[in-house]
């Protein structure tokens, strides 16, 4: 993904140019569907307007497709989730049964 811009979140400069090492969402982010715990940021472009939304896992995996062609940035911190979940456990994003 190319360059578009510089961001500020929380109080620090972020570089949307490459991955992101540290964690830019945290507690005080909602979901503006549904004011769950955000842990997708999404910059997303029309044709006359950029504008930011953040998103739960739910809404953001419900909603992604349609989202894509007008992604400009995102930072996807989903993972986290996830974290506590041995790797031996876990296939591809489902539970091993």
């Amino acid at each position: 993904m190319g360059a578009l811009f510089h961001a500020q979140r929380n109080g620090v400069a972020v570089n949307l140019t490459g991955p992101v090492n540290a964690p830019i969402l945290d507690h005080a982010d909602r979901c503006d569907r549904c004011g769950s715990r955000a842990y997708v940021w999404t910059v997303l472009a029309f044709k006359t307007n950029i504008g930011e939304l953040f998103w739960c896992r739910h809404h953001w995996l419900k909603h992604r497709e349609a989202l894509a062609p007008h992604i400009g940035a995102m930072v996807n911190e989903s993972r986290q989730l996830f974290e506590h979940v041995k790797d031996d456990h876990w296939v591809e994003g489902k539970a091993a049964r």
